[in-house]
This record gives C-alpha cells, structure tokens and sequence, in this order.
C-alpha cells in the first residue's frame, strides 16, 4: 500500500477496512500511529526493523521510543490465528520489546547479527549475503552494496518463515526485491564538467543509523581506480528533539575508519560535526 500518508491512521483505516476482499495486505505502520493501528489490523505477522533516534522531540529518550514502537505487537484477539513478531535482535532495548511481544501472546522469530539471533547475518559482498539459520550457512541474492539493504532482506526471509512459506525457493530472487526505492540508497550516473559522477542517495527521513549506514556504504563501495574521490554531502538531521546538538557532532566520529575523501556540509546543524572529525579529511 504506496502512498506517503498511507503508514498513518488515516490511511491504515481506509486500507483496513478493504481487508475483507483482500487475500494478503502489508502495511508500513509510522510510529505517530501506534497503538491505533495496531488495535485496527491486529495483524497475524508484525515486524519491528530497526530502532534509532528519529522524531525525538515526541520522546524522552529511546527507551521511551523503543516501548512506544514494540506497540506494533499489540493483539486483542485470541482466535487461535497465527501470531508472530518478527524483530531485529540487534536493536538497543530488545529484552524491553521482545516483553510486549510475548505479553501479546506472540511467537517470537528474530535475524540480524547478534548472536543469539535465530537468522544470524554472517556477512555480505556486492551480489550475494550470508546467513545461518539452525547451524546451516545459506546466501541470498542481492544488488546492492549496502549492508543494511541485506539485513533488510534477512528480515523478509525471517517473515517468510513467520508465514509458514518456503524462503530456500527464493533466495536466488531476492535481488529483484531488494532494489532501493527512491532516497534510501539509489544511484544515480550523471555526466557533467566532462566528469562523471555516481550518486547514492540516502536523503530521505536521516536519522543517525541511517547516515552511518550510508557512511559505511560510500566508504566501502568499490571503484576502478585511485583517482576517484568519495565525496560525502550532509545536510540537517530534522526533529531529533532536544539532543540535536549532540546527535550532529557524533557523526564526525563515524569518519574515523572510513575512506572518504571530501565532505560538504549543509546546514547549520550538520556543521557541528566539525569539532569531532579527527581524521585529516577535507570538510566544506
């Protein structure tokens, strides 16, 4: 269900209600919403994917955004139907959210690196990622260099399984599932000043995981020769409540591993970022 407005009330209504002729239906729930719309779709498999600040200035800390998230698990019903949650075992808080799922009587199915995860993440080139599963080791097909776009992909083979269905028949298609939509990780080829230039664009709803994540990803992303410079273009992280300051400057200590040659900053901010940047790196 596409739509910008779709993930809130409103549009979790308008699309539950049609749920009588629908054989399947996934919703992307914002967390404004919660626990509303949980109540409304009560849903057989809901996914927690990832925790980071985002929209702090509706919450006192993480914890509390952490507990306000783990709401997507809430179910009124017990009809016997299949009840699952899916969550990624490496997010801060987990044993807090893990509790509201099971206080929900829901089966609980986790995957990312930890450990203890029941779909371990073990690791990830340019076309496949690794994972284990029940002491097994198996890989995915993907197109992309992103590490977090394959932790992603794990989580779609964790609500597979949640549903029952065969996951080892689709890992070879997972590629064509995993491409990156608009702003989260897609590229662009553009020629200009008679130079050519590929763009990764991670634009859309930053947030510190996200930006790190995109870090990672410029900084790993192989290239062709040695005279290519990575360039990494930040602007403003947007409502992260009263910790903004703060949250800007620890972005300087992400460049401390990484290869990055330039980076350009936009906004106010984003500039604070300077005081912590270690490393001898050209800043704009």
């Amino acid at each position: 269900l596409t739509g910008i407005y779709n993930n809130l009330i409103e549009g979790v209504y308008k699309f539950g209600l049609q749920l009588n002729i629908q054989d399947f239906a996934v919703f992307e729930v914002a967390q404004g919403a919660l626990p509303r719309s949980a109540d409304t779709l009560d849903s057989d498999v809901a996914v927690l994917v990832n925790l980071s600040e985002s929209h702090m200035e509706r919450h006192e800390s993480l914890k509390d955004l952490a507990l306000l998230k783990a709401q997507i698990f809430k179910s009124k019903y017990n009809s016997g139907k299949l009840r699952v949650a899916v969550i990624n075992r490496d997010i801060p808080y987990y044993d807090e959210v893990e509790k509201i799922a099971l206080l929900n009587n829901r089966s609980v199915i986790t995957y990312g690196e930890h450990p203890e995860s029941m779909f371990k993440f073990l690791g990830d080139t340019f076309n496949y990622f690794m994972f284990s599963y029940k002491g097994q080791t198996f890989r995915a097909r993907k197109d992309s260099y992103s590490k977090h776009i394959s932790i992603n992909g794990l989580g779609s083979i964790a609500i597979l399984h949640a549903l029952n269905l065969n996951w080892l028949d689709d890992l070879e298609l997972m590629g064509q599932w995993l491409s990156p939509p608009p702003g989260r990780g897609d590229k662009h080829n553009i020629v200009k000043y008679n130079k050519s230039f590929l763009v990764i664009d991670h634009a859309y709803n930053a947030n510190p995981a996200s930006v790190k994540s995109a870090l990672v990803e410029l900084s790993t992303y192989p290239v062709e020769s040695n005279k290519k410079r990575k360039i990494a273009v930040l602007a403003d992280m947007l409502e992260m409540g009263d910790a903004s300051v703060q949250l800007h400057e620890d972005v300087g200590s992400y460049f401390q591993d990484l290869n990055i040659d330039i980076v350009i900053l936009c906004g106010e901010l984003i500039s604070n970022l300077r005081k912590t940047i270690k490393k001898d790196i050209k800043i704009i």
